[in-house]
């Protein structure tokens, strides 16, 4: 098990990291990236927020008694929330933005862990 929590982690880091730094190179023009530093820092706090929510996720997912998609799904809304608050906080990226940007990273993190 914990062999594949190092994977699954390292492909959500690798996924959500370049998702950020993208995101924050291409967000320059609508001032949510305005310099290297700013890049830097969110992609920091992709990395420090997903290595938190993952290890969380991973660890207290299966303690929790309810059918397995319920569970899922129901930790990768709340986690969707949680990442964008804090890029929202951290990032100072808009709330729209930040909540449509962490759902959209977890997203493809979650299509490249499934495949």
């Amino acid at each position: 098990m914990f062999e594949a929590h190092i994977i699954s982690l390292l492909v959500t880091l690798l996924t959500e990291s370049m998702g950020m730094l993208i995101f924050s190179i291409a967000a320059g023009g609508i001032k949510c990236a305005r310099s290297r530093n700013d890049i830097q820092k969110n992609v920091i706090t992709a990395l420090v927020v997903n290595v938190v929510t993952h290890t969380v996720f991973w660890y207290t997912l299966p303690l929790i008694k309810l059918d397995h998609v319920i569970r899922l799904y129901g930790y990768e809304t709340l986690i969707v929330i949680i990442e964008g608050l804090a890029y929202r906080i951290l990032c100072k990226i808009p709330l729209s933005n930040a909540i449509a940007l962490s759902f959209l990273l977890n997203l493809v993190s979650f299509l490249i862990g499934i495949s």
